[in-house]
């Protein structure tokens, strides 16, 4: 009697556990799709139908599931490190640079500051000293000329006395007198009434060779007063002074020269000249074709020449264009040879 075969029973988690692949994902639901439907009994109208179990070693194969488009992965770019590395490591350079330039800026300057003072200290120094030095020079040589001078003057006055006269008044009828020359108030006065003009007061008794004249001489109003000396006629020397602090010396020539005056020394200023209506004190020696000058003991100048020899001794007051009168005192004249 053959044998009636029986249902096949396949279960659900047999087909789903069958229906899985190895690339699928256990938790995706999609993917359990059932292959059969499980069946207890057949129905009245149906007849069983058996089916075989699939051998162990023959997979299943399910039906194709959709699982959509795969997302593809960027891959991620890597850093340049080693560019990086490179640029980091030549900014620090470079700072580090900036910071040692920095540095050697700022001592560069303060050496520079510091020679500059130095070299301006020692170039102050050596001012200073050349200064004291010079400063020194000069006033050993101003020394060593007044020393000379007062030797010179001493030498000259401490010769026979010719003549002493205070010029008070006229001793034993000396000196001329006149509207333009005359004694007032203790001393000598000569006038000028007229412009560029120059008054001459003769002595009527001295005439000198060689000699040393000394006479305190006071400019009142005018431009020029002194002392003329080895006077003939119209040919004389004449020392004189002026109204702005300055003395010249200069021959008068004769009639028909070229020019009345030849200056010997022309217009010079000397601080030892005391301006205004102050005494000034001028001595001359007259030594042969040497004239050696001085004005308040101070010597101002020296000169030669030979055209005259000798004459009279006289005081002058003198006029420019610009200046209608003048006066000037005199007092205290010694003469003294040689």
């Amino acid at each position: 009697m053959r044998r009636q075969a029986q249902p096949l029973k396949v279960t659900r988690s047999r087909i789903l556990r069958s229906s899985r692949t190895p690339d699928s994902d256990p938790n995706d639901e999609t993917e359990r799709i059932p292959m059969f439907t499980q069946r207890t009994s057949p129905s009245s109208n149906e007849a069983p139908v058996s089916a075989p179990l699939p051998p162990s070693d023959v997979p299943i194969t399910p039906y194709p599931v959709s699982q959509g488009p795969r997302m593809s992965r960027v891959p991620r770019r890597r850093r340049p490190r080693r560019r990086n590395s490179i640029l980091l490591s030549m900014s620090v350079v470079l700072i580090l640079l900036a910071i040692v330039l920095l540095i050697a800026l700022v001592l560069t300057n303060q050496y520079n500051q510091i020679t500059a003072q130095a070299n301006n200290a020692t170039a102050t120094a050596n001012f200073q000293a050349t200064s004291n030095a010079q400063a020194a020079n000069a006033q050993s040589t101003r020394q060593a000329q007044v020393d000379a001078t007062a030797g010179v003057i001493l030498t000259a006055t401490s010769k026979t006395l010719i003549s002493s006269d205070t010029l008070a008044s006229n001793t034993n009828g000396n000196w001329t007198e006149s509207t333009t020359c005359a004694f007032t108030g203790g001393s000598y006065h000569v006038f000028v009434q007229q412009t560029d003009f120059l008054q001459i007061c003769l002595s009527n008794t001295l005439s000198v060779s060689n000699a040393t004249l000394q006479v305190d001489v006071s400019l009142l109003s005018g431009n020029d007063a002194g002392i003329i000396f080895r006077t003939n006629a119209d040919q004389f020397y004449d020392f004189e002074i002026t109204n702005q602090g300055m003395f010249f010396f200069r021959r008068h020539n004769p009639a028909g020269s070229s020019a009345n005056y030849t200056y010997l020394i022309p217009n010079t200023a000397n601080s030892a000249i005391l301006t205004g209506t102050q005494k000034n004190t001028l001595l001359v020696i007259a030594n042969g074709t040497d004239f050696k000058l001085y004005i308040n003991n101070t010597f101002v100048g020296e000169m030669h020449d030979g055209a005259y020899a000798s004459g009279q001794v006289a005081f002058v007051v003198g006029t420019l264009t610009s200046t209608s009168s003048g006066e000037a005192s005199f007092a205290n004249l010694k003469v003294f040879g040689q």
